[in-house]
């Protein structure tokens, strides 16, 4: 058994091995065997390393590395080299215990010193910090996750060890090194799932105009995804199979839906009547850590309950020139929009009792401008209501400022 702990090494296992690779070179058949060292090294260190000997009166073996004595390298590339002199110092069935491999190595030679250890025949034990030698998913590799707890009654600490196999477990210990996409790819630490573009446009309204807006970036704190209607049924969480897993893009996921009542009751208790994808969704991100993700349901039928029927008629007024302002006025005239009624089954119910419209060749009532508030038009109308300068989060309706305070606090929480 090996056992390292960086800082108290002196290297000199790597004269050793210089040695030893240099009577492999002057030995029988040694450009094969020398070529196969070289190429392993230069694989590891990715540097171009030349071993020679010089005959005097003492004779000497050298290592260079790109035309320079391995002397004057840097303290990672000599880790590289120590580690690559257990090739030779060492048993083909020793245990090699390494405290802290990772120590100034950069993160690209960490993965190339894992590699290298893969395709050894001795087991190591690795006592780390680093992400990049944890290769979790990985059969060869088992990953172990150490908690130390303080007994203060016993006086002693205990130590206990848990095993890190699940797509949930690497997210912990992810949170718990410290680690988040914004900060290694660049790429947003959270992303917020809504069903389409009037969503986004009013869920990143809502953020830019909170208190702490100043505290988080759009694109590297959080960025949107769409899932779109239908697309929702090809949408999963820490599943496995030809679906889109939300969790494989981001580990801190906000999901927002609306919550489609129609019944006033069921608002009581809305996750109880999630349906479908969203119930399937709904019930994988409950299996994860908690606080790890966020599933929001709209309190009203949908996503533009929350808004107050002033900016409706402003967005009417603006998407629809050519209506009065009296005739505007029959929208807020009475405030009897309930939160189990879409935004134009309201206008179209305010309109018809008004007689705003007229009826089509089959006798339908048809309410005046429907082509431009209607469904259809649904992000026009949204982007409209936005701009009512009376506009607030403290002028939303259904508790609709509690929701983007859990935003926003969710994001800083998992912020880089």
């Amino acid at each position: 058994m090996k056992y390292i702990r960086f800082g108290e090494t002196d290297f000199s296992e790597i004269k050793d091995a210089i040695s030893a690779i240099a009577v492999i070179r002057a030995g029988e058949d040694p450009d094969s065997k020398y070529q196969e060292i070289k190429t392993r090294l230069a694989t590891l260190i990715q540097q171009d390393p030349h071993f020679y000997s010089v005959r005097g009166g003492e004779f000497q073996d050298f290592l260079k590395l790109d035309d320079v004595d391995y002397l004057f390298a840097s303290t990672g590339t000599k880790i590289c080299l120590f580690y690559f002199s257990l090739i030779y110092q060492s048993a083909a069935n020793d245990v090699v215990l390494w405290d802290e491999p990772e120590n100034g190595l950069h993160p690209t030679r960490r993965y190339k010193l894992l590699d290298l250890m893969l395709g050894d025949t001795r087991q190591f034990i690795l006592a780390t910090h680093s992400t990049e030698l944890a290769r979790i998913f990985d059969d060869r590799v088992s990953v172990i996750r150490t908690e130390s707890e303080h007994r203060k009654i016993e006086k002693r600490n205990y130590i206990s060890f848990r095993p890190t196999r699940d797509r949930i477990a690497a997210f912990k210990l992810a949170d718990e090194l410290g680690l988040s996409p914004s900060r290694l790819l660049f790429t947003a630490t959270v992303t917020i799932w809504v069903e389409g573009p009037s969503d986004m446009i009013f869920w990143r309204h809502m953020l830019g105009i909170h208190p702490k807006k100043d505290r988080f970036v759009e694109g590297f704190d959080y960025s949107f995804l769409m899932y779109g209607g239908q697309c929702i049924s090809h949408v999963t969480a820490l599943e496995t199979n030809e679906k889109l897993d939300v969790m494989a893009i981001s580990s801190h996921p906000i999901f927002i839906i609306d919550s489609d009542l129609t019944d006033e009751q069921h608002f009581a208790s809305p996750h109880s009547n999630i349906k479908g994808a969203a119930k399937r969704i709904y019930e994988s991100f409950s299996k994860a850590d908690p606080g790890s993700n966020l599933f929001l349901i709209s309190r009203g039928r949908e996503m533009e309950n929350y808004l107050p029927l002033e900016a409706i008629r402003h967005a009417v007024g603006g998407v629809c020139t050519t209506l009065s302002a009296t005739e505007l006025d029959e929208i807020n005239r009475n405030d009897d929009w309930k939160r189990t009624e879409k935004y134009s089954e309201m206008l179209s119910r305010k309109f018809t009792q008004a007689g705003l419209g007229a009826k089509n060749a089959d006798g339908i009532f048809r309410p005046k401008c429907i082509s431009r508030w209607g469904e259809n038009n649904k992000t026009d109308v949204v982007r409209n209501a936005l701009e009512w300068p009376q506009l607030s989060l403290q002028t939303l309706k259904y508790q609709g400022q509690s929701d983007v305070d859990d935003i926003v606090e969710f994001i800083l929480k998992w912020q880089a």
